[in-house]
């Protein structure tokens, strides 16, 4: 069986791995991350190598908010 593979301190879009946490779903390994908005969110090992999960949330959040309220040149 492989070593598991240490992600702290890597980056991942806005997400920075602070610390390995408890198995989730299907025994699928977790990562406790640091978002640089300040919050802490837990994701799988897969969606931060996949691209999936970027940020907590407040990416999305920023996005939506440009494309409903867009600046005025």
């Amino acid at each position: 069986m492989p070593k598991p593979i240490d992600l702290t301190g890597r980056r991942f879009g806005r997400l920075t791995v602070l610390r390995k946490e408890g198995p989730g779903a299907c025994w699928q390994q977790q990562w406790r991350c640091l978002c640089d908005c300040g919050r802490e969110v837990v994701v799988f090992r897969s969606n931060l190598a996949s691209g999936h999960t970027r940020s907590c949330g407040c990416l999305r959040s920023e996005r939506m908010r440009e494309l409903h309220n867009p600046q005025e040149i």
